[in-house]
């Protein structure tokens, strides 16, 4: 009994040591900072990612230290490295409370040297301030890339400058966000695959850092999905990853046209004039394409049971015929078995869109096959009234999730860049650029508006008459 107390307790003091703990076991030399001075103590420190951060705000220290943490690990797992070696170096992530230097730096990675054979790298990191967790990701994402980069460097003269590029960074951090969900970005690279126009490659690499800060909303997001397909399409190469663990290794000390750099580095880039090109629209594409697995959206679910609500009568001539579903009066005095032929495709086809629908929709789906079988049973009293009432519902879905899209991106654009505005604003501006845009007619979606209208007026018109 007192072995197991005692094997007990030696694990929890390992987990402690291996976390988190009051001081760090490594504490770099206080090196000069032109950001204001750190007289700071309290660290929280992992041993096995080599992550020390230090500052006096303890949850906001804890949090940083669990945020480079996950960076870290999900940066071993998208190049395929062991989780156990992070690298020779530890990176210290300094949060500085003073109110010096200059005030839009929330966020800087730094490379100092240490006496003649060795170098620190750090993260220098506003704690008064708001922190914004993307610059923080892209600060964190910076260092782990430093300390690849010099692995094995023990020196720094004038000439060399440390920077990754920004696209990379952009890539890396959105390539892990994609994996873990990217249904919701798909429609993002739709738009990108149909107009490449709107951020073409050579702008991707050619973008500095200024460049970006000063991208409104929309070209950022671009951008960053661009870069995301770039990092993509370079470690879907034969030995990607092999590729990018080296490539890294070099890319922020190279100074350089970048093609150069990554063409050495994956070769498959350098067969004809616009293979890099290709490689990168070949991923944009896969990106576009929705996985057999993934739930439609409210606006898809509906386009696709529009086309579905037709039934497929035979003529005089024993010809098909599509005839709309409101129209169901037609099949009075057809025999059961000429309506269940009907409808059959009918029930099919929603059956099969009911495993992949919005789930908001799926009582919506039960009830039209519900209906299709009251047809073909000839109950067609009721069904005038119910058809409308599920057309109206279907409108009232599709309207409110496209005002729900419009708020999000209004609150993602004045979130992303601490701009200050109003909805009603952003929906002016929304109109006004789509009176700008030639005006086309959806061949689906109009034509289901119009008998949704239609529907509506003889529901009025019967109830007035009775």
């Amino acid at each position: 009994m007192k072995e197991l107390y005692l094997y007990f307790w030696a694990a929890v003091f390992s987990i402690v040591l291996l976390t988190n703990s009051s001081q760090a076991q490594e504490v770099p030399p206080q090196v000069g900072e032109d950001l204001g001075p750190s007289h700071v103590v309290e660290t929280s420190t992992n041993n096995i990612q080599k992550i020390v951060v230090r500052g006096k705000r303890t949850k906001l220290r804890m949090a940083i230290a669990s945020i480079a943490n996950t960076m870290a690990k999900e940066l071993h797992e998208l190049l395929d490295e062991e989780d156990s070696y992070a690298g020779k170096r530890n990176i210290y992530i300094e949060m500085l409370d003073s109110k010096g230097g200059r005030s839009d730096i929330q966020v800087r990675p730094d490379v100092k040297p240490f006496g003649d054979l060795d170098l620190i790298i750090r993260l220098l990191v506003k704690a008064n301030t708001r922190l914004n967790r993307e610059t923080l990701d892209h600060g964190i994402i910076d260092v782990l890339l430093y300390r690849k980069g010099l692995e094995g460097v023990q020196t720094l003269d004038e000439s060399h400058k440390v920077q990754v590029p920004i696209w990379l960074s952009y890539g890396i951090i959105e390539t892990i966000s994609w994996k873990k969900d990217s249904s919701k970005k798909r429609v993002l690279y739709e738009l990108l695959l149909s107009k490449p126009e709107l951020f073409p490659l050579d702008n991707v690499l050619s973008a500095s850092g200024r460049d970006v800060r000063a991208f409104d909303a929309t070209s950022e997001t671009f951008f960053r999905a661009a870069s995301a397909a770039l990092v993509m399409s370079l470690l879907r190469q034969d030995g990607g990853r092999d590729s990018m663990r080296a490539f890294l290794s070099e890319v922020v000390l190279f100074d350089g046209e970048m093609d150069i750099l990554l063409r050495k580095h994956f070769p498959p880039l350098s067969i004809g004039a616009n293979a890099m090109q290709k490689v990168w629209s070949l991923q944009v594409a896969e990106m576009a394409a929705p996985k057999l697995v993934e739930n439609l959206s409210i606006a898809e679910t509906d386009q696709r049971l529009t086309e579905m609500l037709v039934l497929n009568i035979a003529d005089g001539n024993g010809d098909a015929q599509l005839v709309p579903f409101e129209d169901f009066k037609i099949l009075d005095g057809m025999t059961v078995a000429e309506k269940v032929q009907a409808t059959e495709a009918m029930r099919q086809g929603v059956v099969q869109l009911s495993n992949r629908c919005h789930p908001i929709y799926r009582p919506l789906l039960l009830e039209y096959t519900m209906l299709a079988s009251e047809m073909c049973q000839g109950e067609l009293k009721n069904i005038s009234g119910r058809l409308p009432l599920l057309a109206g519902e279907r409108l009232k879905m599709v309207l409110a999730d496209e005002r729900v899209h419009d708020y999000l991106d209004w609150y993602q654009i004045t979130r992303a860049h601490e701009v200050t505005g109003d909805f009603s604003g952003y929906m002016k501006l929304k109109e006004r650029l789509a009176m700008e845009r030639e005006e086309r007619k959806d061949e689906v979606i109009d034509p289901y508006l119009d008998r949704v209208q239609a529907l509506m007026r003889r529901d009025v018109e019967g109830d007035s008459g009775n």
